[in-house]
């Protein structure tokens, strides 16, 4: 009895403590904010499709953040500019992390 309660604490502790917060690994900041991007090189850029996905606790990970639902929620066929937005929190077991990938183009 005494051996799951040991295992079940310590698989709580590496699942609370960063591991599988969905977080981007850069440091032990409490809150974060990314941006990446490719810049965008001259031409028409008149649609613009996101799509985010989030992790809560770093147990539950819901959405679709790839780039082909972001072209496909603006109807974009040629990509001309690339970006990816992340807001994260980690403070004990506050966990909270959301990720956007934000596409340009026609």
């Amino acid at each position: 009895m005494n051996k799951i309660v040991i295992f079940s604490g310590l698989a709580a502790f590496f699942l609370l403590t960063g591991c599988a917060s969905g977080l981007p690994e850069s440091g032990p900041a409490i809150v974060e904010l990314v941006k990446e991007g490719m810049p965008s090189p001259d031409g028409p850029t008149n649609r613009q499709g996101e799509a985010c996905n989030m992790s809560v606790l770093g147990l539950v990970a819901v959405g679709d953040a790839s780039v082909d639902a972001a072209k496909r929620n603006a109807g974009i066929t040629n990509v001309t500019s690339l970006e990816r937005d992340i807001f994260g929190i980690n403070f004990y077991f506050i966990k909270f992390a959301k990720s956007c990938t934000i596409v340009r183009g026609t």
